[in-house]
C-alpha cells in the first residue's frame, strides 16, 4: 500500500511569506510529499467588507508575486503542490 502525506497550510502564515517559506522548508524535511495551499489574492471576492474579520483576513493575503515565490520554493524543495484557489486571481 502506498501512502501519500500532504500538509495543509490554510492561513497559518497570517500574511508572513517568511513564515510560510520556513514552514515549507520544515515540511520538506518531514517526509511529506506535498503541500496544499489555500490562495486568496483579492479578498473582496471571498468575503464581504462588512464581515467583522475583513481587515484581519485582508492582512493575511499575500501578493501574486509572493505566491509565485512560495510555489517555486516549494517545488525546489521537492514537494508537490495542491492549489485551492479562493478567487479568480489565484488561478493566474
Amino acid at each position: 500500500m502506498t501512502v501519500y502525506v500532504y500538509a495543509e497550510t490554510a492561513f497559518s502564515h497570517e500574511g508572513s511569506k517568511q513564515y510560510l517559506l520556513e514552514l515549507v522548508s520544515s515540511l520538506s524535511m518531514s517526509g511529506c510529499q506535498g503541500v496544499k495551499f489555500q490562495v486568496v489574492i483579492n479578498i473582496d471576492e471571498l468575503i464581504s467588507i462588512k464581515h467583522p474579520e475583513y481587515t484581519n483576513i485582508k492582512s493575511w493575503c499575500l501578493s501574486l508575486n509572493d505566491w509565485k515565490e512560495v510555489f517555486e520554493y516549494t517545488i525546489n524543495c521537492g514537494l508537490e503542490i495542491i492549489l485551492m484557489p479562493l478567487d479568480i486571481l489565484a488561478l493566474s
